[in-house]
């Protein structure tokens, strides 16, 4: 039990989500992953997962630019970026245009095998910590 707990959290951790992980296909199919994240999160990918800058060195003029030609909003283009960096962890180099278009399925399918990779790659103590910054992001953005 405690491992199905771990996984679903570390889903979480990843997507940052708030505790909406999908069952199935059709249940994937019903979430909006880019709903299930906050900036704070976002920037914990940052600086705990991918070690590198994803979106926050970019301007706010290049991020709306971005966002603006691909006709999404700044928030979601953040996320976007986030998942795209991500999947190419795991060899899946995919546009931005690419990843707003997919299906939330696909989404989640892709986003599954970021989840095992990080679980590989990472101490049980480095994924405690992670999951404690990630409950304490979301915590507060809902503060």
């Amino acid at each position: 039990m405690k491992k199905i707990i771990s996984a679903v959290l570390l889903t979480a951790a990843l997507l940052f989500a708030v505790a909406v992980v999908p069952e199935s296909a059709d249940d994937a199919e019903a979430l909006d992953v880019y709903a299930l994240f906050n900036l704070e999160q976002l920037k914990i990918y940052e600086t705990d997962i991918a070690g590198h800058p994803v979106f926050s060195n970019l301007s706010q003029a290049k991020l709306q630019k971005m966002a603006d030609e691909h006709q999404i909003t700044v928030d979601k283009l953040c996320k976007v970026l986030v998942v795209q960096d991500a999947l190419k962890t795991v060899g899946n180099d995919f546009t931005v245009q690419e990843i707003v278009a997919m299906p939330q399925k696909e989404l989640f399918s892709h986003i599954g095998k970021v989840v095992e990779y990080i679980k590989k790659t990472k101490t049980p103590e480095e994924l405690d910590t992670l999951l404690q910054k990630i409950k304490s992001a979301r915590s507060a953005a809902a503060e």
